[in-house]
């Protein structure tokens, strides 16, 4: 009797979703470990790749003064590669920045 409910109980704790070795992992996991390897907050990471897309030219309008025009070309630019919608064996652009 005593051995029966031993292993009854290490049954319930093996049916039961307890695993030291994970079948997957989420973003916010590798985000988090990714966080405390480099210090970059996991807020900054999760953001999504649209929504940086999206707000690229007004990131870039903060930091750049009176260049309307390279901000506009850039933004595109990158928008165009990281849509898919250059050639893959091509550059995403090659600028010159002066001034």
């Amino acid at each position: 009797p005593q051995l029966e409910k031993q292993l009854a109980a290490a049954q319930e704790v093996e049916n039961h979703d307890f695993k030291l070795v994970q079948d997957r992992v989420t973003d916010e996991e590798i985000a988090e470990v990714v966080s405390r390897w480099t210090g970059i907050p996991v807020n900054k990471m999760l953001e999504g790749e649209r929504d940086k897309l999206l707000r690229m030219e007004e990131v870039l309008h903060n930091r750049v003064v009176g260049q309307e025009e390279a901000i506009k070309v850039v933004s595109d630019a990158v928008r165009r590669s990281r849509a898919g919608l250059s050639d893959p064996n091509r550059p995403a652009g090659s600028f010159l920045f002066l001034g």
